[in-house]
């Protein structure tokens, strides 16, 4: 079974994916994560964001948000995934993925 879902809608718009996420949020009860938008993923009360390295950077949002909203971040090497643990404000970090759905 799921232990948590994530929300990805590259193209669409701020508004459409809030829409979605809070349909998502009402009908689950795993965790929900937003892809790339922490600003929809705070505002729909999602559990979390998760960001690739050419979002926002996630110092300025853990600033933002609340500490209870989760950040995760993808990297691509070792030496990302190393600044994303050092930096203190990452929740997550995702390694490349192998598989794609």
């Amino acid at each position: 079974a799921a232990t948590a879902s994530q929300l990805r809608m590259k193209d669409a718009r701020a508004g459409e994916v809030y829409r979605l996420a809070r349909r998502l949020l009402s009908s689950v009860t795993i965790p929900v994560f937003v892809n790339d938008r922490g600003d929809v993923a705070w505002a729909c009360g999602s559990h979390g964001v998760h960001l690739g390295q050419d979002d926002i950077p996630p110092a300025p949002l853990r600033a933002l948000v609340p500490r209870k909203l989760c950040i995760g971040i993808s990297v691509g090497t070792p030496a990302q995934g190393d600044v994303a643990l050092r930096s203190g404000v990452i929740d997550s970090v995702q390694p490349p993925s192998c598989t794609r759905w």
